[in-house]
């Protein structure tokens, strides 16, 4: 017997927290104006404690996603209902959840510090596969890409039973909680928001931190994080810090990077179906040239290390401050354009709707 969930591969794929949401809700049709109304804010890690992290602002995403039902539970109840994990997770499966929970990666084969070092992380179930003895699951493996692989019920039993205390609760808070995914259908569909499309370009312009404007219970407020084209200067000078020859390059953020221009040009042909954008051809354009642009960074990122030439570092950091001089001129226009378009009207609503 076999059962997967329904998953598609999402759009935005760096981290597994923002992935494994969108390959739940992406696959139906309703969901694509609210993709659109968000993911424009990006933001990192100033401390540079797990590499440079840049993200999506998308605060809590698997909790404040209206198209997701998420239920917490501990692994104490789990335990008191189910002789293993394994008939855990089936049952799950078989009622129609997914179930990400927190395992040790030292256990499950294609992650990253398989065999190597004991590491806490979750890890994404969406199906199940008798007959083999194993589970279908989704996360950014040893390659950095995110995949869907199986991993047997041997190996799930053991990465989750021998996950240690001390890791568990040291890890995002976790401390014995498992997440129970369920598509939600809502009783009324969810609207295009362009004025909450302006709300995060000028924020993601001016380098403001948008939680001050969170009015929801789930607002970030992290001093040690930047915002917006902000992100691109500390990149520079990150790519600058790499001792040549001896550091590889975190390739993350210049994916990011490419899939944040890669989502600006979809949106622009969005609203371009939903009103008359007086320059939204030569917008789209230009948002396609940053589009090539970032995917040729990324590209040189990926050589720098494997060949450790210097050089490729300088052109890394040439097209990083050419695009941010392009955004500087092009994004007030599309805030101009989206105003006049959609007639909004100024002090409308921003982060406070979802």
């Amino acid at each position: 017997m076999e059962k997967a969930l329904p998953v598609t591969y999402p759009l935005i794929d760096a981290y597994n927290n923002t992935a494994n949401v969108l390959s739940i809700i992406q696959g139906d049709d309703r969901v694509t104006e609210w993709l659109h109304s968000h993911f424009i804010q990006l933001y990192h890690d100033k401390s540079l404690k797990d590499g440079f992290t840049l993200s999506f602002y998308a605060p809590y995403l698997i909790k404040t996603c209206p198209w997701l039902d998420t239920q917490i539970i501990h692994k104490r109840i789990m335990e008191k209902g189910w002789s293993d994990i394994t008939s855990f997770l089936i049952d799950c499966i078989d009622s129609g959840c997914y179930v990400i929970l927190l395992v040790d990666q030292f256990y499950i084969p294609n992650s990253v510090y398989y065999q190597k070092s004991h590491r806490p992380h979750e890890l994404f179930v969406y199906g199940y596969h008798l007959e083999n003895k194993e589970f279908y699951i989704s996360d950014n493996f040893a390659s950095g890409k995110y995949k869907r692989l199986a991993c047997s019920f041997e190996d799930m039993q053991t990465a989750y039973t021998n996950l240690s205390a001390e890791l568990e609760l040291n890890y995002n808070n976790y401390d014995g909680m498992m997440l129970v995914l369920s598509k939600k259908e809502l009783a009324e569909p969810i609207p295009f928001h362009p004025q909450l499309v302006v709300s995060q370009l000028e924020d993601y312009l001016h380098a403001k931190d948008s939680s001050d404007a969170d009015q929801t219970l789930y607002a970030h407020n992290k001093p040690d994080w930047n915002y917006g084209l902000q992100c691109y200067s500390n990149l520079i000078r990150y790519v600058g810090h790499v001792c040549d020859g001896q550091e590889y390059l975190d390739i993350r953020p210049f994916h990011v990077i490419y899939l944040h221009k890669k989502q600006m040009c979809s949106r622009i042909q969005f609203m371009q179906t939903k009103v008359d954008l007086l320059s939204g051809e030569d917008l789209k354009s230009r948002f396609s040239e940053l589009e090539r642009t970032s995917l040729i960074n990324r590209n040189l990122a990926m050589k720098y290390n494997f060949s450790k030439n210097p050089d490729l570092k300088k052109g890394m950091v040439d097209q990083l401050e050419a695009m941010v001089s392009m955004e500087k001129l092009i994004i007030p226009q599309l805030i101009e354009q989206i105003k006049l378009g959609f007639k909004l009207k100024e002090g409308g609503e921003g982060y406070a709707v979802r």
